[in-house]
């Protein structure tokens, strides 16, 4: 059995597709992205996702690649 802790839950508010890749925009819970920047490693639900682009203190987006998206589910 694993532990996990969630320390957040965010709101996906879109997914676009860009060849193998999605893009998810993530509206974080109030003080999670304090230090954030371009290129952090964010763990959610279990995949390692970076950070490609910090539109807001609120909105993040993430790329994921198809085939992550394929194991994970």
């Amino acid at each position: 059995m694993l532990a996990r802790i969630v320390r957040g839950i965010g709101t996906v508010k879109t997914i676009e597709g860009h060849g193998g890749l999605r893009t998810f925009s993530i509206e974080l819970p109030d003080g999670f992205s304090a230090g954030i920047e371009t290129g952090a490693s964010v763990s959610g639900d279990g995949m390692c996702l970076s950070v490609t682009a910090i539109h807001s203190a609120m909105l993040v987006d993430f790329d994921v690649a198809l085939q992550s998206l394929k194991m994970h589910a």
